[in-house]
């Protein structure tokens, strides 16, 4: 995704076989806004029950991290951690970051590039086995 960030002038999003999004790698970052929060927790339903302000423009679950859009992240960073600490909510890690194309490949298909490379190895297996049998 760096490679296609730095040097592609469009970008689709294909998600089973449908193009979902297509425009330059800055609007589709742009498209998500703002900073991005990855919380990791062993309980990251907790995270997303406990979690609550204005600011917060999209929240999502994946396995054991919850990723948060927001404005200004820097300043927010303190009231999304007294926020967990006091619902004593556990945090592994938490990482802020600008999009990215993983970024909005998670937010229009809401599942990482592993998920989808590991879902289409599965589906090939399964397609071999059927083959063979």
């Amino acid at each position: 995704m760096d490679e296609a960030d730095r040097l592609c002038n469009r970008v689709a999003i294909i998600d089973h076989g449908k193009i979902i999004a297509l425009d330059t790698p800055q609007n589709l970052k742009d498209g998500i806004g703002g900073d991005v929060v990855t919380i990791r927790s062993p309980e990251p339903a907790a995270i997303v029950a406990a979690l609550a302000g204005p600011w917060i423009t999209r929240m999502e679950q994946h396995n054991d991290e919850v990723v948060v859009s927001l404005q200004n992240a820097e300043q927010h960073i303190s009231t999304i951690v007294t926020q967990l600490n006091t619902q004593q909510v556990p945090i592994e890690s938490i990482a802020i970051h600008k999009p990215t194309l993983e970024d909005v490949f998670l937010s229009f298909t809401g599942k990482t590039i592993r998920e989808e490379e590991a879902d289409h190895k599965t589906n090939m297996r399964m397609h071999q086995r059927m083959v063979r049998h």
